[in-house]
């Protein structure tokens, strides 16, 4: 008997767990390495929530040590994300306003959040036209569904 091949297990994990409605937690560094399986679909992140632009006032980019090269853009809005998110999404409002009551404080505090976020991640492509003028070009992006955890570092 055949064995499925590691990355296909991997991917049937993912996919039943956000089928069920509660998506595993994964890291940033597991995102960036899952790409496009991903894409399109709720996932649950853990990681450090910081500012890409401190002028801007904003917690918007989110990281890892593990993999200090990937960054993934965090958005709020879906007219900051380029594509339709999946139907049946929602913003939770409560856990919304709960993370802006954090985040002013780490403002200014001057420190970063440690989060873990729900959220729909889009894998983006150097031919998006959809980045703002002052921002970088990322190769993630996540939808803000809910915030779940979220404290100062």
């Amino acid at each position: 008997m055949r064995l499925p091949a590691i990355g296909a297990v991997v991917s049937a994990v993912i996919f039943a767990s956000s089928a069920l409605g509660a998506p595993r937690t994964i890291s940033v560094c597991e995102a960036n390495r899952a790409g496009d399986q991903l894409d399109g679909t709720t996932v649950r992140i853990t990681g450090v929530l910081r500012q890409a632009h401190p002028a801007l006032q904003l917690f918007d980019e989110l990281v890892d040590a593990n993999c200090p090269e990937v960054e993934i853009h965090v958005v709020a809005n879906i007219g900051s994300f380029p594509v339709a998110p999946p139907a049946g999404y929602k913003l939770d409002r409560r856990s919304a306003r709960i993370a802006q009551r954090v985040a002013e404080k780490a403002l200014a505090d001057g420190r970063d959040l440690s989060v873990t976020i729900v959220g729909v991640l889009h894998v983006q492509t150097k031919n998006d036209s959809t980045i703002p003028p002052h921002h970088k070009w990322y190769p993630l992006l996540l939808l803000i569904e809910s915030v779940p955890e979220i404290k100062e570092r």
